[in-house]
């Protein structure tokens, strides 16, 4: 400290200019390995962590009195945007393979604002598709988490399950069993270790279509661990 004051006594115009010159080398610096990581970000899908990285870019930019360049900024976010789109499309799908309707929706949501930003807009077509087969398998797990709650006595979780699975299969075009529903109600409690015998751990309900019209189709594919109904995953935008 005493040096660096000695010095500065000494030359007191080249050491300022020194230590500004070194000062914003090493901004410079930091901006450039921000401009990276959001790159690196935004070729992932990670839209978040690349709207950190270009917002710590830009603090740093302005603590010399510069900025970013807004057309190196603009490619950056078109980059995200479109990977963020692939990542939640494939993560929607995941959530609806796992009958995770919530998340499904979630990510879907996720997805269309990436693609508002970039002017564009999504496949109805895939977005149905997805959609169909979250309800489809949403609808199977509601009963099989209705029968497992009826045989630990949960009768409230039991319906609420039930209800759950009805309004999948409401928009799916499609009514559960009326016998099957019956015969969930009818689990006497206590009987949890005997459900994957009696029931099979990869069971299909008995289904009406209530229309012609109606089919179901999708291709099984992955999200967050299933919740409680109407529970939203955390974000990852």
């Amino acid at each position: 400290m005493a040096r660096r004051t000695a010095l500065a006594l000494a030359f007191p115009t080249a050491f300022l200019a020194l230590v500004g010159t070194l000062e914003r080398r090493v901004f410079a610096d930091s901006v450039e390995g921000k401009v990276k990581d959001a790159r690196a970000a935004a070729a992932r899908g990670d839209v978040g962590g690349m709207d950190f990285y270009l917002g710590q870019a830009a603090e740093q930019a302005g603590k010399t009195g510069g900025s970013l360049d807004p057309a190196d900024v603009q490619a950056i976010r078109k980059t995200g945007w479109s990977q963020g789109i692939q990542m939640r499309l494939k993560d929607a799908r995941a959530a609806a393979a796992r009958g995770e309707v919530s998340g499904m929706e979630f990510w879907l949501r996720t997805a269309a604002e990436h693609a508002e930003k970039l002017g564009t807009s999504l496949d109805e077509g895939n977005l149905q598709e997805t959609r169909r087969l979250g309800w489809k398998e949403g609808m199977q797990a509601g009963l099989r988490d209705a029968r497992a709650a009826a045989a630990r006595g949960e009768r409230s979780g039991m319906e609420l399950w039930l209800r759950t699975a009805a309004e999948h299969a409401t928009k799916l075009g499609v009514s559960i069993d009326q016998a099957e529903v019956d015969a969930i109600r009818q689990t006497p409690a206590g009987q949890a270790e005997h459900l994957d015998h009696r029931w099979g751990s990869g069971s299909r309900s008995s289904l009406r279509t209530s229309s012609p019209a109606h089919t179901s189709s999708g291709r099984s594919r992955m999200m967050p661990r299933r919740s409680h109904p109407g529970r939203s995953p955390r974000s990852r935008n």
